[in-house]
């Protein structure tokens, strides 16, 4: 509806003739001049070519309706959703106050349109039919325009409020459910366009290269809900992938989704021939460099779900020979768990090949409490020391180093037995290492350690791996004379 005239003017009598000479000399002749009224080899009339200048947003008298409800409600929804709309209705079935416009030419000039006659009394309305290059979204769009000489009167007209805070879901409703969105409304090349400038979304592209990327940018982001939808796609698309499995089950991971990254990783262990994506699949496997992470990290899944023994068999995969360095993280983890199994030799020496490979500070801590636990009580000190040496601000650290030196300088260099007592599962936490000393006149002591470091996060390829995973509870040491 055109906006150039002011209220006081629309009252006016002679204002028809005005309306008439807008259309006229202001649209029609101008645009029959640059030959706008020429589609597919053939003129149309006034009235098509105002529909045609309508569609590419001219100030027309014509007023866009649609015989789709659904259609007008999207158009309601469509802009300025901090703000209410409405969608109107009207009874164009009403003989009384309406009547059709014939698809003639002479009966669709900008004066049988405009200038009152025979039929004053009534409201015009017309249907377009398809042609052209704008026929695609009048078809779409199931277009009708009521003629406005200029106002529609209000009687006529029904309508029904759309809340501000409706409209995002009603047009996401509207596209999932009945596929009406500005892509499907707006058929046409400059409708098309519109859809896919600069500042629209990108579209959904059916291709695996295309989702992998999206998926790879969501992860990083922490939108790990969304990288899994990407992954999920990609995966639907080239399903033979290892490593699409695998960093789909680092999202599940990071979800804190156990169950479901886990049955991910024996996915990607299945597809383990085809590590990449671009990996030609008749090419022969000599080497695959991801297979000891996707390992490395089921294994600390399968720790999360306390299958522990499950854990150990895969830090052993990952640490199977082959051509890159043992990975310390594997050795760590592993120690950490056979730890948790009361295996605490065992842990001793995978802690001592962590050190040895690239020594960590957390090695140093975790191999001094299991030395606490063995009763072994200078080398834990010294591996606190170790700690502390790397780290001064290691508050843990210098607790524990704390208590050994109290228990070392209550005990002496007295044979000792170690007895440990679990209370709860079986784990290191709720322990309780009874140290009993051959004296009668030694107070019993508790003395509180803090507990094992979590195994290091999961490893990703070419992206972020995963946080670490938390720590154990705390032991007590009770000293006591025999």
């Amino acid at each position: 509806m055109i906006k150039h005239y002011h209220e006081n003017i629309i009252q006016a009598p002679d204002f028809p003739q005005i309306y008439a000479n807008y259309h006229s000399d202001g649209l029609i002749k101008p645009a029959q001049t640059n030959g706008f009224d020429i589609d597919d080899g053939y003129q149309i009339s006034d009235l098509q070519l105002l529909a045609k200048l309508q569609h590419f947003e001219a100030a027309t008298g014509l007023l866009d309706f649609t015989w789709n409800p659904l259609v007008a409600l999207w158009f309601a929804c469509k802009d300025n959703e901090d703000c209410d709309g409405k969608v109107f209705g009207i009874n164009l079935r009403d003989p009384l106050r309406f009547q059709q416009v014939p698809n003639e030419a002479k009966k669709q000039s900008t004066e049988a349109i405009f200038l009152p006659g025979a039929n004053a009394d009534k409201l015009l309305y017309w249907e377009p039919k398809p042609y052209g290059e704008a026929a695609p979204r009048i078809l779409r769009q199931r277009s009708v325009f009521v003629i406005g000489r200029p106002l529609i009167p209000e009687d006529v007209l029904q309508h029904v409020e759309i809340r501000a805070s409706d409209k995002a879901l009603i047009k996401k409703e509207l596209e999932d459910i009945f596929d009406i969105s500005e892509r499907t409304l707006f058929m046409d090349m400059p409708g098309f366009s519109v859809v896919n400038k600069a500042e629209s979304p990108v579209p959904q592209i059916e291709d695996p290269a295309y989702y992998f990327f999206l998926a790879n940018q969501f992860y990083q982001q922490g939108d790990y809900s969304q990288a899994v939808y990407s992954y999920s796609k990609c995966i639907d698309l080239e399903p033979q992938v290892s490593e699409t499995y695998f960093l789909r089950g680092n999202a599940k991971a990071e979800m804190k989704n156990y169950p479901d990254a886990k049955q991910d990783y024996d996915l990607a262990i299945h597809h383990r021939d085809r590590p990449f994506r671009n990996w030609d699949p008749d090419t022969r496997i000599l080497f695959n460099p991801i297979l000891w992470m996707v390992y490395l990290n089921r294994g600390n899944i399968k720790a999360e779900l306390n299958d522990y023994e499950g854990a150990l068999a895969d830090y052993d995969e990952a640490l199977q020979p082959g051509p890159l360095p043992e990975p310390p993280v594997a050795f760590f983890n592993r120690a950490n768990i056979k730890v948790i199994l009361h295996r605490f030799e065992d842990a001793i020496r995978d802690y001592n090949e962590t050190i040895r490979l690239g020594p960590t500070p957390n090695a140093y801590f975790n191999k001094g409490n299991t030395l606490v636990i063995l009763g072994r009580f200078d080398e834990a000190f010294q591996c606190y020391d170790e700690v502390i040496r790397e780290e001064n601000d290691r508050t843990d650290a210098a607790n524990n180093r704390d208590r050994v030196a109290e228990i070392l300088n209550l005990i002496g260099d007295t044979e000792s037995e170690i007895h440990l007592m679990q209370i709860g599962d079986n784990n290191t936490e709720g322990l309780i290492v009874n140290v009993q000393v051959p004296s009668n006149d030694l107070p019993e002591r508790m003395f509180d350690f803090q507990g094992n470091i979590g195994n290091t996060g999961n490893f990703g390829y070419n992206s972020p791996g995963g946080g670490g995973f938390g720590g154990k509870m705390g032991f007590t040491v009770r000293v006591r004379g025999s």
